[in-house]
């Protein structure tokens, strides 16, 4: 099978232009990156007080009340 024709068709597309807008960081009501930050600082702060046992326990008890699931 030639792929000589498809590496160029692909070539091609990496090379268009998009003619999307920036987006405007004044209009944004929720910064992710600011949360997952904050959320990241939370947690390191809360585990290096706790011990390998704790964490895994509180992980643990975390996962079985949380209604946020992988699939939803």
């Amino acid at each position: 099978m030639d792929t000589t024709c498809w590496k160029f068709v692909h070539q091609e597309n990496l090379l268009m232009k998009t003619n999307e807008k920036p987006i405007n960081t004044e209009e944004k009501s929720f910064d992710a990156i600011k949360f997952v930050r904050e959320q990241r600082d939370r947690l390191d702060a809360m585990f290096s007080k706790m011990t390998n046992e704790e964490i895994i326990a509180y992980l643990n008890k975390a996962q079985k009340t949380s209604t946020i699931r992988p699939s939803a």
